[in-house]
């Protein structure tokens, strides 16, 4: 019998001193046969038996990212260090050798991946594979002993394709700050100022076009904002809550506004107060049908309406109106017929812009509204009753869903809305502490700091793995130390991690079905503008595969 030897070509060996399992691939010296070469067990002379413990015989394996797989042999005098072979055949003729030092070894999966590559076995492939453990030494006689696993491989990558039709969004813009002039002082300074020029505050015409541009910038071109209307509103359409059920509601005026909220209190000083004891409320309806935008809503000439607004107008940062709404950073107007229900029967979100603050407090309303809608997609019950302001006020959008008593899962029971919005410590509750993905509205991913853009602690980050969309896994040894640096910028910290922030909201082409039972669309931007259309298009590309 034409014995064959498995000649393993040791360039540096650093398990020699920790044990590490690396693949091992059988030397292949240019003056052998092709028959020489087929790597197979050291069998020379019968010796000793290697006698198998674990895994059991017909166990199942499915590989999985970060995981490691226990096997273990009893040991053989005089041998230190083995070659766990695996072979897709039972008499071992071709294997794929992987060294250790011991007779136990906490086999990595990336290592198990590149065997099974080895022997032949495909992506994502259910196979029997067999097992077994040879001594290192060259020559030594041993009797091998024989185990068959059931072994699933992961998926393999893909590459993401990035969009190439982007979301129309076709927005109205209203703005509401209107001239001061007051007839019965007409020496006041304020009179033929706009509140922003009164206050100093900033230009809400400039920075409409700055946060129009940034979508674009920040979703890579999944975004297409047009400007289709503005209007520059003389009418304020914040009224005085008392007289909610009036059939006169008490609207603002510049003037009115000054007097009861904006003045100084000539007692204390202090600014922003309401000195009669009323607070505001805004009403959306009739700020919709000043401007006929329920009607083009129905129409579909706009999809998107933006408020520039002053700060006591008590608007909420985002708001849907019309049919099948849900909680959007704040409760839906549904549609109905009557000054406080919406007259569009379409859903569109209504944004609150306020111009005391910058850009970047605009971008952070946009993430509420985006941690909002993507909660929805993932978690149908998120809204007001299942979700308890102290889960999310103490936790954050990732962690609130931990706290519920059914989830005792691993990293590998998590979704994607769980995997982006996870920040600081929530990945220990899956047992890797010191990871995570991207991070929330409040909490970047390197703390659990409220407001934490600018804390200088690190963390080991998944946010390059977003770059290939859905093909995120958390793979531990692909992540990188991120700290509040990787988001620095010449307008301050939050506005840096806002721009970080949605850099990595996936942008692609088609849908995921990567992910076994996620199936949404790779392009989540489609659903932060048009849920429905999202939905409905998610529906057509499931079909279309028979999903």
């Amino acid at each position: 019998m034409k014995r064959r030897i498995l000649i393993l070509l040791i360039l540096a060996c650093p398990f020699l001193m920790n044990g590490s399992c690396t693949p091992t691939e059988a030397a292949k010296p240019e003056d052998k046969t092709a028959e020489e070469q087929t790597p197979g067990p050291s069998t020379d002379v019968p010796g000793p038996e290697i006698a198998l413990v674990a895994p059991a015989d017909g166990f199942s394996i499915e590989l999985w990212y970060n995981e490691d797989y226990a096997f273990e042999w009893k040991p053989m005098e005089g041998q230190n260090f083995y070659r766990l072979n695996f072979s897709s055949t039972a008499d071992m003729s071709k294997v794929s050798s992987i060294v250790v030092n011991g007779t136990e070894a906490s086999v990595s999966w990336r290592d198990l991946d590149k065997a099974f590559k080895e022997i032949g076995l495909g992506s994502a492939q259910t196979a029997d594979v067999w097992w077994s453990v040879a001594p290192w030494t060259e020559g030594t006689a041993y009797t091998p002993k024989v185990r068959r696993l059931r072994v699933t491989t992961l998926k393999e990558d893909g590459v993401s394709e990035p969009v190439t039709d982007p979301v129309k969004v076709k927005v109205a813009v209203v703005y509401e700050d209107p001239v001061y002039n007051d007839p019965s002082n007409p020496s006041d300074p304020r009179n033929g100022k706009r509140i922003h020029e009164i206050e100093h505050w900033n230009n809400p015409w400039a920075q409409m076009q700055e946060y129009a541009a940034a979508f674009e910038e920040i979703s890579h071109g999944a975004v297409d904002i047009e400007i289709v209307e503005e209007h520059d509103s003389e009418q304020m359409f914040c009224y005085t809550a008392s007289t909610a059920s009036s059939s006169n509601r008490e609207y603002m005026t510049p003037v009115l506004l000054y007097k009861r909220y904006l003045d100084p209190d000539p007692d204390s000083g202090k600014a922003h107060i309401d000195i009669d004891g009323k607070t505001l409320e805004y009403d959306y309806v009739a700020m919709m049908d000043a401007f006929d935008l329920s009607a083009k809503v129905e129409a579909g000439t706009i999809n998107e309406v933006w408020v520039y607004n002053h700060p006591a107008c008590n608007m909420n940062e985002s708001r849907f109106m019309g049919k099948g709404g849900f909680w959007c950073n704040s409760m839906p107007i549904d549609y109905g017929i009557g000054k406080n229900y919406a007259h569009n029967k379409k859903l569109v979100c209504v944004m609150f812009c306020n111009y005391e603050r910058t850009v970047d407090l605009a971008l952070h309303s946009f993430a509420h509204r985006t941690e909002s809608i993507m909660s929805q997609l993932y978690y149908q019950n998120y809204n007001t009753k299942s979700k308890t302001w102290r889960d999310y006020n103490k936790y954050g959008v990732f962690t609130y869903v931990y706290e519920r008593d059914w989830f005792k899962g691993t990293t590998r029971d998590l979704n994607k809305f769980d995997m982006f919005f996870s920040h600081g410590s929530a990945f220990e509750k899956v047992g890797e502490k010191g990871y995570a993905h991207i991070g929330c509205c409040h909490s970047p991913c390197n703390t659990d700091m409220n407001y934490g853009y600018e804390d200088t602690a690190s963390i080991y980050s998944f946010a390059d793995e977003w770059d290939n969309y859905p093909y995120v896994h958390g793979i531990e040894a692909d992540a990188r130390k991120v700290t509040c640096a990787e988001w620095q910028h010449p307008k301050g910290y939050q506005y840096g991690y806002m721009k970080w922030f949605y850099s990595h909201v996936p942008h692609f082409k088609g849908i995921n079905t990567y992910d076994e039972g996620d199936l949404h669309l790779n392009n989540w931007w489609h659903y932060l503008f048009d849920y429905y259309g999202a939905l409905e298009l998610e529906a057509q590309l499931r079909a279309e595969i028979g999903k």
